[in-house]
C-alpha cells in the first residue's frame, strides 16, 4: 500500500521535483508487483474550506498511479458526514476519472460546469483556472495540512481576491440576466453559487485576521466576513471546519474573542521585558503588539520549548485594574501543552510584587484537536479603589516537566503558546 500524505499538490507526481523520492519508491515497487493499492488524499485536511486547487493534478495522478501497477484506489475526502469546499466537483471529477484515467476531462468538465451552474459556469471555470494557473506560476506547495495565508502571496493575493470578487459578481449577473428571460431566478443555481464562493469567504476572513497586507484590518470588514461566512456554513448545515473537529460555532466564538483580545486592551504597545527568549522560529510575534493569534500557531503566537514564559509588562503608569487575561494553545499533535502553573502578579515599582492569581491547568487527553483556553483575573473593586492599581504586571507560565506517557514523544520537552496579555 503507498500513501501520498506527504505529496505536493501543485503539480502533478510525475512532474514534481519534490516528490522524486515518492516516485522512486512507486517505479521500483513497479518493477517487484502489479498489485499495489493507492491511498490517495484530495482534499484539504486542516482546513476544509480553503480554496485548495488541486483539480489539475487528479487525473495525471491516477494516470501515474495506474502505470505503476496500481490495481486498486481509495480517494479519501473527508467522508460523508463532512463537507469541503468545491466537493461537488471534486467528487464529480474523481467519479468520471475512476472508471476510465484517460478520459476526456476537459469535455467531461464543461458539460458539468454548463449543467450544474447554468450559463455562470463559465465564470467558476475561469475562477478556478486562474487560481490553478497563480498556484503553479508561485512555485507554492500545495499541502493537505495548509492554512490560506500559506498563499497570500500566490493564489490568494489580494490583487487576485479582487478578479475572483469581479468574476463571481460577473456570474451572479448572469444567473439575474437569466431569470428575466425565464421568469424567476434559479435557486439551485444561485446556491450552488453560494457554496462554491464560501470557501474564498473563509479565506478572506482568515487572511484579514492575519493582517496580511491589502486585506482589511478594520473590524467592521472583518466581522461583516465572519458572519457572512457562518450564515452560509449554517446553511450548508457545515458539520465541522477541520478535521481536528472544530464546529463553525466554535470557529466563529474563536474569531469573536479575537476581536475582544485585538481592539479592547490596555497593555496594547506597551514595553514588555522577557526574562527567557521565546524559541525559534516563534519567536517574533510581541505580547502586546495587539496582533492576537487564531487556530494557526505559526502566525502570531509566542513559543517557548521546554522554558518559562516569565514576562513584566511596563504599563507607563499606575492605572485601576479590572481584569487580566492570557490565552494559551492547547494541540498535542503538534508537543504544544498547556502550562503546568500559571501567575499573575502586579506591582507598583517593579520590585516588590503581589500575587494576584495562580492556575493550575489540567492537560487533558486529546491529540488532534487544537484548542484556545483562557486563563482571566478579574478583581472585584471599584472604580474608585486604590488597591488594584498597579504600573507593572509580570506573568509566569511554567510548562509541564515533560510530555506526559499517553503522547508518542513521551518524555521529551513540551510546547507552550500564547499571543497577547490583555488588561482591562
Amino acid at each position: 500500500m503507498f500513501c501520498s500524505i506527504e505529496c505536493g499538490r501543485e503539480l502533478p507526481i510525475a512532474d514534481n521535483s519534490r516528490e522524486a523520492s515518492f516516485r522512486k519508491d512507486m517505479e521500483d515497487w513497479s518493477r517487484l508487483t502489479d498489485n499495489l493499492f493507492m491511498w490517495d488524499y484530495v482534499v484539504q485536511f486542516r482546513n476544509f474550506w480553503n480554496p485548495f486547487p488541486n483539480l489539475h493534478v487528479l487525473q495525471p495522478n491516477l494516470q501515474f498511479f495506474r502505470k505503476n501497477g496500481v490495481r486498486m484506489m481509495f480517494e479519501q475526502a473527508t467522508g460523508a458526514d463532512n463537507i469541503t469546499s468545491w466537493m461537488d466537483i471534486r467528487c464529480y471529477m474523481l467519479a468520471k476519472l475512476l472508471w476510465n484515467p484517460d478520459a476526456n476531462i476537459d469535455s467531461i468538465m464543461a458539460d458539468f460546469y454548463q449543467g450544474y451552474y447554468g450559463e455562470s459556469g463559465k465564470y467558476v471555470k475561469e475562477i478556478i483556472d486562474t487560481m490553478t494557473s497563480a498556484l503553479i506560476q508561485s512555485g507554492q506547495r500545495l499541502d493537505i495540512y495548509g492554512y490560506p495565508v500559506d498563499a497570500a502571496e500566490g493564489y490568494l493575493s489580494p490583487d487576485r481576491m479582487r478578479l475572483y470578487d469581479s468574476l463571481m459578481f460577473e456570474a451572479e449577473e448572469t444567473l439575474m440576466f437569466e431569470s428575466v428571460e425565464t421568469d424567476g431566478v434559479d435557486s439551485a443555481l444561485l446556491r450552488r453559487l453560494k457554496y462554491f464562493w464560501t470557501p474564498l469567504v473563509f479565506a478572506r476572513v482568515e487572511l484579514s485576521a492575519n493582517s496580511i497586507p491589502g486585506y482589511s484590518g478594520r473590524p467592521a470588514d472583518i466581522m461583516a466576513f465572519l458572519r457572512g461566512l457562518f450564515s452560509n456554513l449554517e446553511e450548508f448545515e457545515v458539520p465541522q471546519m477541520m478535521e481536528m473537529g472544530i464546529t463553525p460555532q466554535e470557529y466563529f466564538e474563536t474569531m469573536d474573542h479575537w476581536f475582544d483580545k485585538r481592539w479592547k486592551n490596555k497593555a496594547q504597545d506597551k514595553s514588555v521585558t522577557l526574562h527567557h527568549p521565546a524559541t525559534a522560529p516563534y519567536n517574533t510575534a510581541g505580547l502586546t503588539d495587539g496582533e492576537a493569534g487564531i487556530i494557526d500557531y505559526r502566525h502570531h503566537w509566542l513559543g517557548f520549548w521546554g522554558d518559562t514564559l516569565d514576562a513584566v509588562i511596563d504599563l507607563g503608569d499606575t492605572i485601576l485594574i479590572h481584569e487580566i487575561s492570557m490565552d494559551f494553545f492547547f494541540y498535542p499533535l503538534s508537543w504544544i501543552f498547556l502550562p503546568q502553573r500559571i501567575e499573575f502578579l502586579g506591582s507598583v515599582d517593579g520590585n516588590n510584587w503581589q500575587s494576584l492569581e495562580v492556575f493550575t491547568p489540567e492537560n487533558p487527553i486529546i491529540l488532534a484537536t487544537p484548542s484556545i483556553k483562557t486563563f482571566s483575573y478579574s478583581s472585584l473593586i471599584t472604580q474608585h479603589s486604590t488597591f488594584n492599581t498597579y504600573r507593572y504586571l509580570r506573568v509566569i507560565a511554567a510548562p509541564p516537566a515533560e510530555i506526559p506517557a499517553w503522547h508518542r514523544a513521551a518524555g521529551q520537552k513540551p510546547w507552550i503558546f500564547t499571543d497577547e496579555i490583555i488588561v482591562k
